[in-house]
């Protein structure tokens, strides 16, 4: 069966569409890892036959020698993005374990596209014993794919910072920077745009749906990744403007004074499209306090994109950062609205309210994120945040050592130590001694929001002023945080806001 371009594959609650890259749950997206994305295609187009492993692992892997232990892993991630639809809770029964030969599809699958009537491609007609893959899921190549460039180059501060801050107001707001526990939250409508806006050419549609996939990850190596294939996409198609997009949304990571050049080149090539005023906007304002040019982009961004979650968002963050928060409001929940599942977006939904003031809707939009994902690091950490402006202080250790935690920079051990020393000394001596566990960072926002909930204002101050000599990207919201309202008053923190443009 051959991989058409206006085929379209239903089974049980869901529509797979492979030229689109797209599988859709009751009209919801699913999301899938390329290679698993991939290897849905081929079985799906197998139905009610089976496929060899060897012909997968050919298939999937063309130019490497790879284990076997990879393709079961991506059995396991295409099952369970299966499970829970419409065809029964548990996603073996639609790929069934050929043992000692494959893998078969097993659902009942029609076929069809716009200009025909559906076809019954397969219809089950008896039980299938499935066995259960007894494989650990973790992926273990005998050589990677993809040789990541530049592995000596220095990590950017931005990501540095995101791994060791625990405070979420103070820096945790970045959402490029977040792990692949993030990934699956954000690779929905704003990842995967309208296809009239994709490449006609095959090649360079792939590698712009890997570079995204990469992206999303947000780690240094996977973002270096995605570069790559976005660079390839452009190769393959020097046309394709959504490609320049995402270079640039990966420059803003790894290299943000690259960024602009390809944002620019993406509307030169199509100068409707919203997505890169979006990221214009991010650069303009997070790297250059630019708030007027932020704004003309963002409002340029939302409106040629109306379905842009990701413009909304950020929209939403850059009016809260001006302190006009119903507005701010007002954007987050249209991006909410069009991607409801996200817990990037309930998460900083939380961030704004929390700006606002509002700790109550605050905490729950932060629950709603954890309901969606409960290793969601950043959620944690706007928790803690919130707790300590309601001084719900023991809650917002429990946050902190879970974050920590959940970054791998702790252990059991640790945090039963550090437990103890908030119950047998305190809010503030609990401060103290992770003032001092802390490894060095390149950022003074963090020690900043450290001294200032401690109470010693002065170094606070001494901290910010330094975090605005280096265009620290983290004093954002310096102007709503409520972590730093004892400081307002103070002159030399008025005098700040001005040299930020924001008094």
């Amino acid at each position: 069966m051959t991989d058409q371009p206006d085929i379209v594959y239903e089974f049980g609650a869901f529509r797979f569409l492979p030229a689109e890259r797209q599988l859709l749950r009751d009209g919801e997206r699913v999301t899938l890892p390329p290679k698993a994305f991939d290897l849905l295609s081929i079985l799906v187009q197998n139905s009610g036959h089976a496929v060899r492993k060897e012909e997968l692992l050919e298939k999937l892997w063309p130019d490497t020698v790879v284990e076997e232990t990879n393709l079961n892993h991506y059995v396991s991630v295409v099952r369970k993005a299966l499970a829970n639809g419409a065809h029964g809770s548990n996603g073996e029964r639609y790929i069934e374990t050929v043992p000692k030969f494959g893998y078969r599809f097993t659902s009942e699958v029609r076929a069809s596209n716009m200009q025909t009537e559906s076809l019954l491609i397969h219809r089950q007609t008896r039980t299938h014993v499935v066995i259960k893959e007894e494989q650990s899921e973790t992926q273990t190549a005998t050589r990677r794919i993809t040789e990541t460039k530049g592995s000596s180059a220095r990590v950017p501060v931005l990501v540095g910072l995101a791994i060791l801050i625990t405070a979420g107001s103070v820096g945790g707001y970045f959402r490029f920077v977040r792990g692949a526990n993030s990934a699956r939250a954000e690779a929905r409508r704003g990842v995967f745009p309208p296809r009239s806006k994709l490449s006609d050419n095959p090649a360079a549609r792939d590698a712009y749906s890997q570079g995204r996939y990469f992206y999303n990850k947000r780690t240094t190596t996977d973002v270096r990744l995605g570069e790559e294939y976005f660079q390839k996409a452009i190769a393959a198609d020097p046309n394709f403007a959504l490609a320049y997009v995402g270079l640039g949304d990966a420059y803003l990571i790894d290299d943000p004074p690259k960024a602009e050049g390809p944002l620019r080149k993406a509307l030169e090539l199509d100068n409707s499209l919203g997505e890169a005023h979006a990221s214009l906007g991010f650069l303009r304002m997070f790297y250059h306090w630019d708030w007027p040019g932020a704004q003309k982009e963002f409002e340029q961004a939302v409106a040629l994109s109306r379905d842009y979650a990701r413009g909304h968002q950020w929209y939403a963050l850059f009016l809260a950062s001006q302190a006009r928060f119903d507005e701010a409001k007002q954007q987050m929940s249209k991006a909410v609205e069009l991607e409801p599942r996200s817990a990037n977006l309930h998460a900083d939904f939380g961030q704004i309210l929390y700006f606002a003031r509002d700790y109550n809707d605050a905490i729950t939009e932060c629950r709603k994120a954890l309901q969606l994902e409960p290793n969601f690091i950043f959620a944690h950490q706007y928790l803690v945040s919130i707790y300590v402006m309601k001084n719900m202080y023991a809650e917002a250790v429990e946050e902190w050592l879970v974050s920590d935690r959940t970054a791998g920079r702790i252990s059991d051990a640790a945090i039963n130590s550090q437990r103890e020393v908030f119950l047998n000394a305190g809010w503030a001596e609990f401060l103290r001694a992770e003032l001092k566990r802390k490894a060095p960072i390149d950022s003074h926002v963090q020690p900043a929001w450290f001294y200032t909930m401690i109470g010693e204002r002065g170094r606070a101050l001494d901290e910010l002023e330094r975090a605005r000599d280096a265009n620290d990207f983290f004093l954002t919201f310096v102007k709503v945080d409520p972590a730093f309202d004892d400081l307002r008053s103070d002159a030399r923190f008025q005098n700040l806001l001005r040299r930020m443009n924001l008094g």
